[in-house]
């Protein structure tokens, strides 16, 4: 039976010492380490898990909804799909009422005041008063945008639906996967599609043909489920790079071609990385890429010297490398912050976390030091993640263990911990021994 697999809890990420030093005093933490698993607090509750179910509690560490749930997704827009020890899904709100009765085989979160759920092997819609508005006669379906959904029909064609249901484009083209993959391609706006001959176009999703299925391939940087292996088509920057019979250009998301790349024809081994501030990172070579560059949006290799270069362009910089030293340049090759580290971290919000010998600190986009080398363990919660500062905090550790220091360089979590979640409303959860989760009060700007 097909799921939405992006759904239920992202246990956020977490990191972890194999030995710390000895346990603090109880009355370190705000609320007791009582937990299997405990979440960061949205809108003034957090998910806790015991003994593998999972409920709700306060930030006075009340119990707003026992832990009755096999399972307990995040909460989007005030609401989290659950499912019962029946394998049985609904939605509840963040007082623990359940909004949508556990009655189906799955749910998806909210979006656009609609959620697709799954009964027996049909997708229809609820609105959030839990009336079935749109009914379970769909194969697969995907969220609302901007008033749209893609759908599949028995015969696994695509089609697009509006807000009532109605089907306002059905084609004969097929998704790369399943649209639980696809969700992230569809936030901007398209849909990539094949056609019976294997050729691939895009589609808006208020069902325009933008692309005729002409291409072999396009970027699939993009990873749905590393694990197995299930990538999925999608624009960044509205640009994208597709191929035919090894061949590539740059296409915009009206489908118009930006760039052609001949320096590129024949190469097995061609893959673009990622579009970043109008540049594209590309790897290249015979047969897989050897060597790694940068291109401008008008299919130009930007020359960085001597230097190899990792990643795409952000904030201005690209990492720079040479005999094994890193630093960064600017978008025109010009070298800003000369090769002088061991490694180095991209930039964030215009800090980057730089390495020397066993040490790490952090740097401002003019090579000063923010932070000194002193902690052996840098970290961040989400690659995502516009700063390194998640609510004015950052993560660190050393030998001891993990903690949190504030934009001053300030240890405001000491770092004596096996395990650091991310802090949030004023307070992080952490556990000393990895097995048992507790709170403890910081002090965060959110």
């Amino acid at each position: 039976m097909k799921v939405k697999v992006n759904i239920f809890i992202s246990m956020l990420l977490f990191f972890s010492l194999a030995s710390v030093a000895s346990a603090a005093p109880s009355s370190k933490f705000a609320i007791e380490a009582e937990y299997d698993y405990a979440g960061p607090f949205q809108d003034g509750v957090a998910i806790v898990s015991v003994d593998g179910m999972f409920g709700l509690i306060n930030k006075s560490g009340e119990q707003i909804v026992e832990p009755i749930y096999t399972e307990m997704g995040d909460f989007v827009e005030g609401f989290s799909t659950v499912i019962n020890d029946e394998g049985l899904s609904g939605i509840i709100d963040t007082t623990g009422k359940e909004v949508l009765p556990l009655k189906y085989d799955f749910v998806d979160i909210f979006k656009e005041d609609l959620a697709a759920v799954l009964t027996g092997d049909k997708w229809g819609f609820v609105d959030k008063k839990g009336k079935l508005v749109i009914p379970a006669t769909f194969q697969d379906a995907s969220r609302f945008y901007n008033g749209y959904a893609v759908i599949v029909n028995e015969e696994g064609h695509v089609g697009f639906i509006n807000k009532t249901g109605k089907v306002i484009k059905q084609t004969k083209l097929y998704l790369q996967t399943e649209i639980a993959y696809e969700e992230f391609a569809f936030e901007e706006g398209f849909v990539w599609l094949r056609d019976d001959k294997d050729r691939l176009g895009f589609y808006s999703l208020s069902g325009k043909e933008i692309l005729k299925p002409t291409y072999d391939s396009a970027v699939t940087e993009f990873y749905a489920d590393p694990e197995s292996d299930v990538s999925t088509y999608y624009f960044e920057e509205g640009l994208t790079v597709v191929s035919k019979d090894l061949k590539r250009v740059i296409v915009d998301t009206k489908g118009k071609v930006v760039a052609k790349l001949p320096q590129y024809d024949g190469l097995q081994g061609f893959i673009p990385y990622n579009v970043s501030e109008g540049t594209i990172n590309v790897g290249y070579g015979e047969e897989e890429p050897t060597d790694f560059g940068v291109i401008n949006k008008n299919g130009k290799q930007i020359s960085f010297g001597k230097y190899n270069t990792y990643g795409g362009i952000k904030e201005g910089l690209v990492i720079v490398e040479n005999n094994d030293k890193f630093g960064f340049a600017d978008k025109n090759g010009k070298i800003v912050i000369k090769a002088q580290y061991d490694d180095v971290w991209t930039f964030k919000n215009g800090l980057a976390w730089v390495q020397k010998g066993k040490k790490w600190a952090i740097i401002d986009k003019k090579g000063k030091i923010v932070i000194d080398f002193k902690y052996e363990s840098p970290g961040e919660y989400n690659y995502f993640d516009k700063d390194i500062f998640i609510n004015g905090l950052a993560f660190v550790g050393n030998n001891d263990g993990y903690g949190l220091i504030d934009r001053n360089g300030k240890e405001v979590l000491a770092l004596e911990y096996m395990i650091v979640g991310a802090p949030s409303e004023g307070l992080v959860p952490v556990s000393l021994d990895g097995e048992k989760f507790g709170y403890v009060a910081v002090p965060t700007t959110n």
